[in-house]
């Protein structure tokens, strides 16, 4: 059985669907490893302000698709947001290519500069397209 890692790595490009008060939302996004260092979670980095942030705080459920080499995933998930600076700043200065220790602390009383979607995965599944002829793909489950 195929497995999350198989298809979805820290660093790659994703597609995040989340449901708002006008219907579901799609958008490209990087996918990060978690911030607070749980095992099997993945998380989106993003400003605490974006709607996909109010999306998720009201409705907590995401779907994180996209390609792999031979066809398609999806992947569906529970989601919480962290802002908290010291979880999420150490994250974002990795992504940025710094030492974590090295974040920035945040001004006392100021609004956190960074928010993480945590992402965790339910259930998911993978297509491998074998040609551009109608119903010439397998799908799996992948494991989760």
């Amino acid at each position: 059985m195929i497995t999350v890692n198989a298809v979805l790595r820290p660093g790659s490009t994703a597609l995040l669907t989340t449901q708002g008060p006008d219907g579901p939302r799609t958008r490209p996004v990087i996918v990060h490893d978690d911030p607070a260092g749980e095992a099997g979670v993945l998380a989106v980095l993003t400003k605490p302000d974006t709607r996909k942030i109010a999306d998720v705080a009201a409705t907590p459920r995401a779907t994180v698709c996209g390609t792999t080499a031979d066809g398609y995933y999806a992947l569906e998930a529970r989601t919480e947001v962290i802002d908290d600076p010291a979880v999420v700043g150490p994250a974002m200065a990795r992504f940025l290519g710094m030492d974590p220790a090295q974040a920035p602390a945040p001004e006392p009383g100021a609004a956190p500069a960074v928010a993480a979607i945590r992402l965790r995965f339910d259930s998911g599944k993978k297509w491998t397209v074998h040609s551009d002829k109608p119903f010439d793909n397998d799908v799996e489950d992948i494991e989760i």
